[in-house]
C-alpha cells in the first residue's frame, strides 16, 4: 500500500486515487475538493466508488461536460475487464453505468470506436471554471502479490491550459491583511479660553520591527511624557499659570 500512496502524494495538485478491482477508493491525494462538491453524502461515505461518483445523476455525473463520451469509454473499460477476468460484481457494474441517464441537452454518441475510446478527456464543471483531464492507469504488483496485483493507480492529468490555471488559483491562499500601515503618533493639543494654544500635526509612518532595547527606549520615553504632563497640570493648579508640554517625549516650555 505505500507505493499507491506515495505516488498520489508525489501527483499533487492533480487528482489521483488507487482503486481497486471493483473500484473502491482505497487511497486519494485529496487534490482539487471542488470537484465533489454538491454529490449526494451517501456517495461520498466508504468505502467511495469511483463508478457511481464519477457517474451517478446525484453524483458528478450531471456535471460532466462529455458525459456521453465518458460513459462509453467507461463501458468499453468495463468490458475489458470481464473479458479479462469474468467478475459478477464488475457485470453488475456495466449494467447499472449502462443505465445512468445523461443529463439533458447533450447529444448521443454515434459511436464509441476511433481515437476517443484511448484518450477520452473527462471534463468536469466546478465553481471555479470547466476543468479536463486525461487520466491514465498504473498497475502495481506481480501475479503472486495478490494484494498489489488487486490495486491500480488512477492519475488525472490537465488536458489544457485552462485547467492548469484553474488548479494553480485554487492553491493560493487569500492574503492576510498587512499590519503595516499608518500608526499614528501622540498629539498634544492644549485649550484655552482664547482658543487652541499648540497644536502639533499627525503623520503617518509605516511601523519598523524594533529590537527588545528600543522597546524599552520607547516605553521610557512614554512614561517621561506622562510624568512631564502631570507636574504641569499640578503646577498650573498651585501657580495660576498655563504650563504647557510642547512637542513629544520629554520636549517642553512653560507659557
Amino acid at each position: 500500500m505505500d507505493a499507491p500512496r506515495r505516488g498520489d502524494a508525489a501527483h499533487k495538485p492533480y487528482p489521483a486515487f488507487a482503486l481497486d478491482r471493483h473500484w473502491n477508493v482505497v487511497a486519494s491525494n485529496s487534490a482539487l475538493p471542488q470537484l465533489y462538491e454538491g454529490c449526494s453524502p451517501e456517495l461520498l461515505r466508504k468505502p467511495i466508488n469511483a463508478l457511481r461518483l464519477v457517474l451517478h445523476p446525484e453524483g458528478m455525473g450531471p456535471r460532466i461536460v462529455n458525459f456521453i463520451e465518458w460513459r462509453a469509454h467507461t463501458i468499453t473499460v468495463l468490458r475489458q475487464q470481464i473479458e479479462t477476468r469474468p467478475d459478477p460484481v464488475i457485470a453488475a457494474f456495466l449494467t447499472e453505468v449502462m443505465g445512468y441517464p445523461a443529463p439533458p441537452g447533450q447529444l448521443a454518441l454515434a459511436t464509441s470506436d476511433g481515437p476517443q475510446r484511448y484518450a477520452t478527456p473527462l471534463q468536469i464543471e466546478t465553481r471555479l471554471g470547466t476543468v479536463s483531464f486525461l487520466n491514465t492507469t498504473t498497475v502495481f504488483g506481480t501475479p503472486t502479490e495478490v494484494t498489489l496485483s488487486e490495486l491500480a493507480l488512477e492519475m488525472l492529468f490537465p488536458a489544457d491550459p485552462a485547467t492548469i490555471a484553474i488548479i494553480k488559483g485554487s492553491r493560493r491562499k487569500p492574503r492576510k491583511p498587512s499590519r503595516a500601515g499608518c500608526r499614528k503618533r501622540a498629539e498634544v493639543r492644549v485649550h484655552s479660553p482664547q482658543g487652541p494654544l499648540s497644536a502639533h500635526p499627525r503623520h503617518c509612518r509605516t511601523p519598523r520591527r524594533r529590537s527588545p532595547r528600543q522597546t524599552h527606549r520607547g516605553r521610557s520615553a512614554l512614561a517621561a511624557d506622562h510624568t512631564v504632563v502631570a507636574l504641569c497640570a499640578r503646577a498650573s493648579a498651585r501657580l495660576g499659570l498655563w504650563i504647557l508640554p510642547v512637542g513629544v517625549r520629554g520636549s517642553w516650555s512653560a507659557v
